[in-house]
């Protein structure tokens, strides 16, 4: 809940206050272009297309996410990228990322951070600034999504930068040694 209160305080709000109130805005422009079709088959098409591109940019965004975990951590394992393990959760079929080996917890700290950093935070910085409201909510929804990987960074917070570190193969998180 902290997490989904500081997108709303450090994003949308001041989205807003820069461009005035975005949701409003967003479905009068969307329903104003497609007024004609209101009754029509063809309204509820363009809908469903609509529906269809925003699944599929969640599902492309969730694999880039676990795969800018693991390049980071490439570069710094032994074995490289044998040493990651990637998959697709059996439960709820989302992507995931192991890494297999021990890592240093700044390494894992780095890796878990990315993310959230390029797909939720500098897209909904770049949208406050140009007012881009699409934008806005990928850099949202893509913090949001990262919600898990910044509760790993609270709880971490007190190891030492070069304690070695072990990402847990069935949860998220890690443990120390």
């Amino acid at each position: 809940m902290y997490i989904l209160l500081g997108i709303i305080v450090f994003f949308l709000l001041p989205y807003v206050l820069i461009w005035g109130d975005p949701f409003i805005s967003f479905f009068r422009h969307y329903i104003s272009e497609r007024k004609y079709q209101w009754d029509t088959f063809f309204f509820y098409l363009l809908f469903l297309k609509d529906i269809f591109r925003i699944m599929l940019f969640i599902i492309i965004g969730a694999v880039l996410h676990e795969l800018l975990h693991g390049i980071f951590w490439i570069f710094f394992t032994k074995k490289g990228i044998k040493s990651l393990k990637f998959g697709i959760s059996e439960s709820d079929f989302s992507p995931y990322i192991h890494c297999t080996e021990p890592i240093p917890v700044w390494v894992y700290r780095t890796g878990i951070f990315l993310p959230g950093l390029v797909l939720g935070i500098i897209p909904a910085l770049v949208a406050i600034f140009t007012g881009n409201f699409w934008l806005l909510m990928f850099g949202s929804f893509f913090s949001w999504a990262a919600s898990g990987d910044f509760i790993v960074l609270y709880l971490i917070r007190d190891l030492q930068k070069n304690e070695l570190v072990r990402d847990h193969p069935e949860k998220v998180g890690c443990y120390t040694g």
